[in-house]
């Protein structure tokens, strides 16, 4: 809304004729009565001055005045909407897939875009299944949808033009023609992209979401993947997963999706026998008229270290809830474990104690004044000097219950530990984070510390923080987190 101010005069045959005899009489009384026995150098002064007082005030009777008129600035509104779903990624434009040719096209015509926007209103946006930004899409057109939810944020009629980049097969939402009946006369540019043989291949579809495997690992230690694959149309049919290392397929299994839009896991176990940083892949094996072939895979990488791990295991009363744990380490070739119990008077490392030869440090259940702040800002500044991984079991020490722990090595053998306790340990994929397992591991009710200022005010350590969150009695879930 823009304001300008307006000189408008209002005129009437009236008020035209009264300021006309007005200013003729006045302009008579003050020269004949007023004006008559005074010099004539004054007379004319004043003849002057009062002419132009009684011209002004004509004026005022014709009715002039100022008033403030306002305007309101026609705003038009352009609307860009890019189709990035997964029927984009089909290879079927000389060569090149249909989202490439979607994007070339928006390079070339950058001049002609930036000219858009210093004219009109100008709104981009991607979409598949929706109009937000997705680095992953569902196999979802939802053109209907776009436009729909674009048009929400503008009024109808403020809208110049809605400029569509798809390949036109809608497949999810509103049906594009009922949205663009209640759009109204609003015009919509579409270009179209894809050749339309190619979109009966839309129904088959394999999508690597998800690969969760532990960051670290021995060698010659078996070590759990699993994945994780959505497949559209693919019902009852079965599919080949391969694993991959460093690209060399080892292992495959099959799997066979239970619906046509499903998805489903898959794991692995595989011991390495070389040391260094390894690539994993899973790749379902693609299939003829495929969507694509490019989101068949996912991968991570698993540092394999060629020697054994050192753990510093420190306990005042050692909990029977955490022994499979200790025995399983204990007893895991490759892993040396050194259990200390911390006396009354906190924990006193013997003369000649090295913590350079430990690669971890492991806190069993621990009441809350088992270790002074000394005793803390020591095992802590040893962590961090040290680069050593730190977990922290049960919950006497940190609020809600929480884990903390950079030990990746150790993890995969934790799996093995069922044969010392019916509890099961064992992987399974995580939601809230796709880059390692949920641990199965019993978490028993404690109390917990209650000054947390304490460990608020302890030395932050470098490196690594894995973090497990309990879920119920038993779930716990690995996060990461980096601390400098």
């Amino acid at each position: 809304m823009e304001k300008s101010i307006a000189l408008e005069m209002f005129v009437s045959w009236k008020g035209l004729v009264f300021s006309l005899f007005l200013v003729i009489f006045l302009t008579a009384y003050c020269y004949f009565l007023r004006l008559k026995d005074c010099p004539k150098k004054q007379k004319s002064l004043y003849f002057f001055l009062r002419l132009i007082f009684l011209f002004l005030f004509a004026l005022a009777g014709l009715g002039l005045k100022w008033e403030q008129s306002r305007w309101e600035k026609e705003e038009r509104h352009i609307i860009l909407l890019k189709d990035i779903s997964n029927s984009m990624d089909i290879l079927d434009m000389g060569g090149k897939s249909r989202k490439e040719v979607c994007d070339e096209i928006l390079t070339k015509n950058h001049d002609l875009l930036n000219q858009i926007k210093e004219s009109f209103h100008f709104s981009q946006y991607a979409f598949a299944k929706g109009i937000r930004d997705q680095r992953k899409d569902f196999g979802h057109t939802a053109i209907g949808r776009a436009l729909e939810d674009s048009t929400k944020r503008v009024e109808a009629n403020k809208i110049l033009a809605i400029l569509l980049l798809s390949d036109g097969q809608n497949n999810d939402g509103p049906h594009p023609l009922n949205v663009i009946e209640g759009l109204g006369k609003v015009p919509i540019y579409s270009i179209g992209l894809g050749e339309p043989k190619k979109e009966e291949a839309k129904h088959f579809d394999s999508q690597g979401r998800d690969i969760i495997a532990p960051k670290e690992g021995l060698m010659g230690h078996g070590i759990p993947i699993l994945g994780e694959f959505f497949f559209q149309g693919l019902k009852g049919k079965s599919i080949q997963i391969q694993l991959l290392v460093n690209g060399k397929i080892l292992k495959s299994k099959r799997i066979t999706p239970s619906a046509n839009r499903v998805i489903e896991r898959i794991s692995f176990y595989h011991t390495f026998q070389s040391f260094g940083l390894a690539k994993i892949s899973l790749r379902a094996k693609p299939l003829a008229n495929e969507v694509s072939y490019k989101n068949n895979t996912v991968s991570t990488f698993i540092r394999i270290i060629p020697k054994g791990v050192s753990i510093l295991y420190l306990a005042r009363f050692p909990r029977w809830e955490l022994k499979f744990l200790r025995r399983a380490l204990q007893e895991e070739k490759g892993i040396y474990l050194d259990i200390r119990l911390i006396g009354s008077s906190g924990f006193r490392p013997p003369p000649g104690f090295d913590w350079k030869k430990f690669q971890a440090v492991i806190l069993d259940n621990l009441e809350p004044n088992s270790l002074n702040f000394t005793d803390w800002r020591k095992i802590l500044e040893s962590v961090s000097q040290h680069r050593m991984g730190l977990l922290i079991l049960s919950g006497s020490i940190l609020p809600e219950n929480f884990y903390r722990t950079s030990l990746g090595p150790i993890l995969p053998f934790l799996r093995r530990g069922t044969y010392y306790s019916p509890r099961k340990v064992s992987p399974v994929p995580s939601r809230r984070n796709s880059l390692h397992p949920i641990l199965r591991i019993h978490s028993t009710s404690s109390k917990i510390l209650d000054n947390i200022k304490l460990w608020s005010s302890l030395p932050p350590w470098k490196g690594m923080i894995r973090s497990i969150f309990p879920k119920g009695n038993s779930e716990v879930l690995l996060m990461d987190s980096y601390s400098k």
